[in-house]
């Protein structure tokens, strides 16, 4: 009998193996169910004919149950206290009171078959067992890594189309790590997610940027809920894509993302990104955060965008006309001039507006450096349109710099998908400065991060004047019963 815990013999008659089973959604079906008196029974009267391999598969479920924070019935704890998990490995008693993580990652070895499914890993970190065999050795390039885990044991739990277990020689299996490591010490929905509903690939470097993979043959695995891929790898899975239910996060704040389903992430502060070479900006009236940013990011070029209105073009001309060779340097950046259709004082849609910014910004983000955009000024379809653009670009950063922020302090918006990460960027000391921002003298800042006295807010009493007087509101009848919005239900 095989894994009769399961709710769906047709599935179970479908599984030819217990590291199938870890792979096709049935992971974990065991360790929610095992309180169930019928699960108890069935164990107990099925633990003799179980085998080797599905009964390492049961004692992996009860751990999972363990990492869950799950009670584990007495009965099935002394019916399995000498079960190993894994091969060659601890007792299951010896992981009593450790953390436990998990993450599903596939290797990089191309298959010799194209029809082949690639081989696959199941990543199991625990808080350290003593006298384990740690099976981190059998990835080459584990030490290099430099992962925060002295203090646990790694266990690799593996299903190949070949009876030799799969070299593990490149770093798609880092994101992986990367997500167990922090699903320590989260929460137990977290690290059932981690486990039961990903696959993930993707190497990250210790910027936290996750970088290309080799996809291979990795989109024919047909399991699993959903994928992360590396963002850059977008075009290598697109016809794929829908099928595998694909993500791709560009960071690992924003895979974090999608594993806790937490949508926006705040990572707190972060210094200036250095070696930017091109900014753009929206300008208006207040000139002050375009200059601010010029001189914290020492671009080669600067990108302004005006709309057709006075209070906005001028001040980029202006600009212009002041980065003259001879005013503060030499050598000042390259000033690029373009209008936007802003959608003020015309029918403008945000389409529009969107199609002014694609082709120029496009062409500069196609290399995949990091692109900085301004868009603190400019009006409400302007930031729409840049945030369109960004949540198509992960190498696009938007900036806004809040009247009330603290000097050398604005605020960074990115996105992977959907998924936006945002961030503090500030200047901790002199020596974090560009060269050029050093040069600036104090006061000229001071000048810079001026906060202007804001106007007083309108009281009840000015707005009833704007408003036509005191007797308005008899003219008005708001209605008094809940209106529906959609039509219900026919019986």
């Amino acid at each position: 009998m095989k894994l009769p815990f399961l709710a769906d013999a047709q599935r179970v008659r479908q599984v030819p193996s217990a590291s199938d089973a870890a792979l096709l959604g049935l992971f974990g079906e065991l360790a929610d169910r095992l309180a169930e008196p019928p699960v108890i029974e069935a164990l107990s009267s099925a633990k003799s004919n179980l085998g080797t391999d599905w009964e390492r598969a049961v004692a992996r479920e009860i751990l999972l149950a363990h990492s869950w924070g799950k009670t584990i019935p007495p009965e099935i704890s002394k019916l399995f206290a000498n079960g190993c998990p894994f091969e060659g490995g601890p007792e299951l008693s010896d992981f009593s009171g450790k953390r436990i993580s998990v993450a599903c990652f596939p290797t990089d070895e191309r298959m010799a078959s194209p029809v082949s499914q690639p081989p696959w890993f199941l990543l199991w970190l625990t808080d350290k067992v003593p006298e384990a065999t740690d099976h981190s050795s059998q990835i080459e390039e584990w030490a290099k890594a430099n992962l925060p885990v002295e203090s646990c044991s790694v266990f690799l739990v593996t299903k190949s189309s070949t009876k030799a277990s799969p070299a593990i020689s490149q770093r798609s299996w880092t994101l992986a790590a990367r997500l167990a490591i922090q699903a320590l010490d989260s929460s137990a929905e977290i690290r059932r997610r981690l486990a039961c509903d990903w696959i993930v690939t993707g190497d990250v470097k210790k910027s936290g940027a996750i970088e290309r993979v080799d996809t291979g043959g990795k989109v024919r695995i047909k399991a699993r809920p959903k994928w992360m891929f590396p963002a850059i790898n977008r075009p290598d899975v697109a016809g794929h894509a829908d099928r595998l239910n694909a993500w791709f996060p560009s960071t690992l704040d924003a895979a974090w993302a999608l594993l806790s389903n937490q949508g926006v992430v705040d990572v707190g502060q972060a210094n200036w990104p250095q070696e930017v070479e091109v900014v753009h900006s929206f300008t208006s009236g207040a000139w002050q955060p375009v200059m601010a940013t010029l001189l914290l990011v020492a671009p080669r070029r600067l990108v302004l965008w005006h709309s057709k209105e006075d209070i906005s073009k001028k001040p980029a001309e202006a600009i212009r006309d002041l980065l003259r060779p001879g005013f503060w340097t030499d050598k000042p950046p390259t000033v690029e001039l373009n209008q936007v259709d802003s959608g003020a004082k015309q029918n403008v849609e945000l389409a529009e507006v969107l199609a002014s910014l694609r082709k120029p910004l496009e062409a500069d983000l196609a290399g995949g450096e990091t692109v900085l955009f301004n868009v603190t000024q400019g009006n409400r379809m302007m930031a729409f349109a840049a945030h369109s653009l960004a949540q198509q670009h992960s190498n696009l950063w938007l900036l806004y710099r809040d009247l009330d922020a603290a000097d050398f302090e604005f605020t960074s918006i990115r996105y992977d998908g959907l998924m936006p990460t945002t961030e503090t960027i500030r200047v901790p000391s002199d020596r974090d400065m560009s060269a050029v921002a050093r040069a600036v003298p104090g006061e000229v800042w001071k000048l810079l991060f001026f906060k202007p006295t804001p106007r007083p807010p309108d009281t009840a009493e000015k707005m009833r004047e704007v408003l036509g007087g005191q007797n308005v509101g008899a003219k008005i009848a708001f209605p008094t019963e809940t209106r529906r919005t959609t039509q219900p239900p026919k019986p």
